[in-house]
């Protein structure tokens, strides 16, 4: 395995574990809500409980992500550091 490969590895791991960390804090401020909705509808259906099935998976995504997620995005940090100071 060539050492470019690696590091297009290690970009594409940091971009999709980025991603799915910056999709879960921003689901994280709207308390599991997703993002889909305008700024007033998002106040509307904030407390509405026909919105509780959408706030609970979205609660579950965020414990997931969090959970999981993080290691991976510090492996592949530290992947790419690595190939990029050492072997460059």
């Amino acid at each position: 395995m060539n050492i470019e490969i690696v590091i297009y590895v290690g970009y594409a791991g940091l971009l999709a574990t980025g991603f799915l960390l910056v999709l879960a804090a921003l689901m994280k401020k709207t308390h599991g809500l997703f993002w889909s909705r305008t700024p007033q509808e998002f106040i509307e259906d904030a407390n509405n409980p026909k919105f509780d099935i959408e706030k609970s998976v979205g609660n579950k995504f965020i414990k997931v992500v969090f959970k999981y997620v993080p290691p991976f995005f510090i492996g592949f940090l530290l992947i790419l550091l690595i190939a990029l100071f050492f072997f460059s």
